[in-house]
């Protein structure tokens, strides 16, 4: 890969851009026909190279002939399929040409054929290309900044800010992130607007506050943005961007910012920044602070109605828990004190023992009736408060984050229910040892069963058809 590298450096480039590259390549040796070739098959997934001559010949690339291809002047054209999540470019240049096309803003990786020191904004890393491609980590849920920012072009605009803002900078600078810087300062900018008005020659740039402030800003013309304005804009915008949670707050303190600056005669867009923003970020971060300080009394009465509600519902599961084992000793009172009110009424028992028989029966289906219906609602219940805490976590999250409601919420209620399932547990053991000792009672004197058993054992079926001797008697 270093020496295909090698070859192409020291050709000349007739152009680049997003699809394609074209360079002028001498072929002076066998080896560099070979490299082209190694190249041609290794990057065939990514690359379609073709070689075409003065004569107008083309020679698709791995060729087999090489000798026919020694000591020629030959236009090397390398064909892009971009069919991937990342853009090569073989030249700086390329890479500098292309940065206005629409289509690499939706790219996470791009690789430049260059000496620079790596760097990335919040979209896409810029690596050096060295011919591999590792998957790299995806990339963090994005922010639309069309929620937050009126584009009178439909969004195209905005639509990809994240993209344009560096988040990392390299130690030491390089033409390859000046070039890069060029183009993303004025885009990234954007994001400090409240509305954006696209007319014929430039941008109208709007910022609400008390009084509106309009600039007007031409990207062809006003791109005298410097190094130094890529630390100003990129904290600002990092600043905005950084918690996904009241983004657009922040953002709009900062354009109510902005718009309270006055503007001096032919400032553009740029030298506002430079001359504004150090002032600016520092009152929009006060601004913010004074805004979560006026939202502490207001949170702080929300997180009291959670543990209220939350206390409510734990005591009302605690009290079905209770009402549990309130149900479970009332009903084996009841079964007990039936059965022996009927031992203890009895002179003669020997001649209840049908009737305790069905008693028992009874009984037993009766504690099983009691505990699969008492269980049951309240398993409806449960899940009625379940479900109705939902929705009502849907308004609270609005106002605390999910993590700080989940703890004051969630765990309270579910120790509840933990609890209930236990005793639940506990009861149902009770219940079903009851009902196998009542069934085996029951079993045990079925005296009816016992008396069938004798009488069936003792039958002599003297006329039945199935006698053959009474067959033999017919005449």
């Amino acid at each position: 890969m270093e020496n295909f590298k090698s070859l192409l450096n020291k050709s000349k480039l007739s152009g680049e851009n997003i699809d394609q590259a074209i360079f002028e390549i001498t072929i002076e040796s066998h080896n560099d026909i070979e490299e082209i070739n190694n190249f041609a098959s290794a990057q065939k997934e990514h690359f379609t190279l073709e070689l075409k001559s003065d004569e107008g010949e083309r020679y698709t690339l791995p060729h087999n002939n090489e000798t026919t291809l020694n000591n020629q002047t030959l236009s090397l054209q390398i064909i892009k399929r971009n069919n991937s999540d990342f853009y090569v470019f073989f030249s700086e240049a390329g890479f500098a040409s292309s940065l206005n096309s629409t289509k690499i803003q939706n790219k996470s990786r791009i690789y430049i054929n260059a000496k620079f020191e790596e760097f990335s904004s919040k979209w896409c890393e810029f690596k050096q290309w060295n011919g591999h491609y590792p998957q790299s980590t995806p990339s963090q849920k994005t922010t639309d900044p069309r929620k937050f920012i009126k584009d009178s072009s439909g969004g195209a605009l905005i639509e990809h800010l994240e993209f344009w803002i560096t988040q990392h900078q390299p130690l030491i600078s390089s033409s390859t992130f000046e070039t890069w810087l060029n183009t993303s300062l004025g885009k990234a900018s954007l994001i400090f607007c409240s509305e954006i008005w696209k007319e014929p020659d430039a941008l109208k740039l709007v910022f609400s506050g008390a009084q509106n402030l309009e600039i007007t800003y031409d990207p062809r013309k006003d791109n005298s943005f410097l190094i130094a304005d890529n630390k100003k804009i990129s904290e600002i915008a990092n600043w905005v961007l950084e918690v996904e949670r009241e983004i657009e707050i922040r953002q709009s303190l900062l354009t109510s910012r902005i718009a309270n600056e006055q503007t001096r005669p032919k400032e553009t867009w740029p030298s506002l920044i430079k001359r504004t923003f150090p002032k600016v970020l520092e009152n929009t971060k006060n601004d913010y602070k004074a805004h979560l300080h006026s939202k502490s009394s207001e949170t702080l009465k929300v997180i009291a109605d959670i543990r209220k509600s939350i206390a409510e519902e734990s005591a009302k599961i605690i009290e079905r828990t209770h009402a549990l084992s309130s149900v479970l000793f009332r009903d084996i009172a009841i079964a007990f004190g039936t059965i022996s009110i009927k031992f203890l009424a009895a002179k003669n028992k020997d001649d209840f023992k049908t009737e305790l028989m069905f008693l028992l029966l009874f009984t037993a289906c009766w504690l099983a009736a009691s505990l699969y219906m008492t269980t049951s609602t309240n398993r409806l219940y449960i899940l009625s408060l379940a479900k109705s805490r939902y929705f009502w976590s849907r308004k609270v999250n609005q106002s605390i984050p999910i993590s700080e409601f989940k703890e004051l919420s969630e765990r309270p209620f579910r120790d509840a229910v933990n609890a209930y399932d236990k005793t639940r547990h506990q009861a149902a053991s009770i219940y079903y040892s009851v009902i196998l000792v009542l069934l085996l009672t029951a079993v045990s004197n079925l005296s009816m069963a016992q008396s069938l058993l004798h009488y069936i054992s003792s039958f002599r079926i003297e006329n039945s058809p199935l006698e053959f001797s009474h067959y033999m008697n017919m005449p």
